[in-house]
């Protein structure tokens, strides 16, 4: 069966796409923001499939709306009625999580889609609107990141990004560095205080570990591409909420389509986290390949986890000869097949 919400085009006149994800609880947000950002949606609504007395074998349910802006509305557990047209209503009006769009466009649409209770909610008066200058936080300064067609063009269009709360305490944001057509990306979780003073990913000392580790395995820093799955910097250097990532993974995407990488290194479970959707210890897949984005991914430990834990660079070292092996087989076939 096709994606429909990934292939769905965006026309002009309905250009707010709404998913719905059914997951575990204990997991529900990070995977529902996990899929939003897949299918470069602007919301999800997500219900979880496993609490008793809710979900598709009951008369009740609860749902968590989250949007690409980074703003969250949660719904108490109530009869599914009741909760489908209170969703309706915060989607379609202008004061509710959506961005601004007509709440008939979005009603209408709703209803192409089999949702019921529909016709209610059009006939229903219009929920006041609320002043301009609380407009929702959106990419400011010219062109459209996502059209650019090199990174610099694209990190220019994303310096005044406002797309969701890290804009806030940022100094600037940290969009990569490295080599523009790089055969390995280096991925990792977000900006730290120098990172964030310099503009650049990985200068600290985590990114001194970085640059001595390239080295053993025949590489420099100019061979790479460095990067974060936010690109700036969160409070505290805490650990990027879901719908951090999910605002920032549209133009994570887009960068990888540009450099055109042949391996992508997660250093980190949060990395690791927001690609490959896995809440589990990076100890137990680390080393082990996978996919992303049909290109082959390597999870690894952080190189600030292994300052904290130096035992574990002997376990890093064995990830890297892998990564090594990986690059050499693929130059390989490069030369068979030219």
């Amino acid at each position: 069966m096709p994606d429909l919400a990934a292939t769905m085009p965006r026309a002009q006149g309905r250009p707010y796409l709404v998913i719905f994800a059914a997951e575990r609880a204990v997991d529900l947000e990070v995977h529902a923001a996990r899929k939003m950002a897949d299918k470069a949606a602007d919301a999800v609504v997500a219900n979880p499939i496993d609490e008793p007395g809710l979900g598709m074998e009951s008369a009740r349910n609860r749902a968590v709306v989250r949007t690409r802006l980074g703003l969250r509305r949660e719904f108490v557990a109530q009869d599914k009625e009741t909760l489908a047209r209170e969703l309706l209503l915060t989607l379609g009006r202008d004061g509710g999580v959506a961005p601004p769009m007509s709440r008939r466009d979005l009603l209408v649409y709703l209803r192409d889609l089999g949702w019921r209770d529909v016709d209610a909610a059009l006939a229903s008066p219009k929920a006041p609107s609320r002043p301009e200058s609380a407009g929702e936080p959106e990419t400011v300064g010219g062109d459209d990141p996502l059209a650019a067609a090199d990174l610099g063009a694209m990190a220019r269009a994303l310096a005044g990004c406002k797309r969701c709360r890290l804009c806030q305490g940022r100094t600037q944001v940290v969009f990569g560095v490295g080599n523009p057509g790089a055969r390995v990306v280096f991925m990792g979780e977000g900006p730290g205080a120098d990172e964030d003073r310099l503009g650049e990913p990985f200068v600290g000392r985590a990114g001194q570990l970085l640059n001595a580790m390239l080295p053993s395995i025949g590489l420099k820093r100019a061979d790479v591409y460095i990067a974060n799955v936010v690109k700036c910097r969160p409070p505290g250097n805490r650990d990027p909420e879901p719908d951090e990532a999910a605002a920032c993974m549209p133009f994570l995407k887009r960068q990888i389509e540009l450099i055109d990488p042949v391996v992508i290194v997660c250093l980190g479970r949060i990395a690791a986290r927001y690609l490959l959707g896995t809440t589990a210890p990076i100890s137990s897949y680390r080393g082990r390949w996978t996919k992303w984005m049909g290109r082959d991914v390597l999870p690894t430990y952080h190189p600030a986890y292994l300052l904290r834990n130096p035992a574990a660079k002997r376990e890093s070292w064995s990830d890297l000869k892998k990564l090594k092996a990986k690059l050499t087989a693929h130059s390989q076939q490069s030369t068979v097949d030219s």
